[in-house]
């Protein structure tokens, strides 16, 4: 979820959540103060599902579901914070390998982004890269090429060189080099992005943790 508030709390994936009981004690306050159909009831339960993901909570994924529809019943398809939401969901099942389930919600995040904040924005660059990641794990190396390749091109121009937001296109990447049969160049790129996460201050343990999954399965 990127927005308003997440400017305040939250400043991008690259950063760890704040505790989540934070966020549990606002989503509860703000269950008891406003109407069960207020918008930002949806909003911070997305925001709690996101620190869980980040936190490795097995209960991200029903949360973000949870959010989901109160999301797309108080502010509609459309809403960039359901555009979010979306492209959360997807990402929390791609690290997990469920790349099929993954996909229809990055191209729903990546329709309803790019739209509103144009293809050089960090929302939009996030799901069409997390979209090559799950098509890259499905094998469909051609239709996730060009979507990494602007990724890519867009990294590039905006992050210097060793960022974390490199290394994590290294791992998408990775993805479809494993799935290609080039597994031991895939091992190389993995574990040189997992060495530099290593380093990041703080760690970006979600990705820590994919580059610790793909380094098994391409051995």
């Amino acid at each position: 979820m990127y927005g308003p508030v997440r400017t305040v709390v939250w400043e991008g994936r690259g950063r760890e959540a704040p505790p989540y009981p934070d966020y549990t004690r606002s989503l509860e306050l703000r269950l008891r103060v406003l109407r069960a159909d207020h918008p930002l009831i949806g909003t911070t339960r997305a925001y709690l599902g996101l620190a869980l993901h980040k936190a490795g909570d097995r209960r991200a994924e029903t949360t973000y579901r949870t959010a989901l529809e109160e999301l797309l019943a108080s502010r509609g398809p459309e809403n960039p914070y359901v555009g979010n939401l979306h492209a959360d969901l997807g990402m929390l099942l791609a690290e997990q390998g469920r790349y099929r389930e993954a996909c229809p919600e990055l191209r729903a995040a990546l329709e309803t982004l790019r739209p509103i904040f144009g293809e050089e924005d960090q929302r939009t660059d996030g799901a069409r890269a997390g979209l090559g990641f799950a098509l890259c794990g499905l094998g469909r190396t051609d239709e996730a090429a060009p979507l990494l390749r602007a990724s890519r091109e867009w990294r590039q121009g905006r992050y210097p060189e060793g960022h974390w937001r490199h290394a994590e296109l290294d791992l998408y990447e990775a993805e479809c080099l494993a799935t290609s049969g080039r597994s031991g160049e895939a091992t190389r790129r993995i574990e040189a992005a997992g060495e530099l996460l290593t380093r990041t201050e703080p760690p970006n343990q979600s990705l820590i943790r994919l580059a610790r999954r793909l380094a098994s399965e391409a051995r």
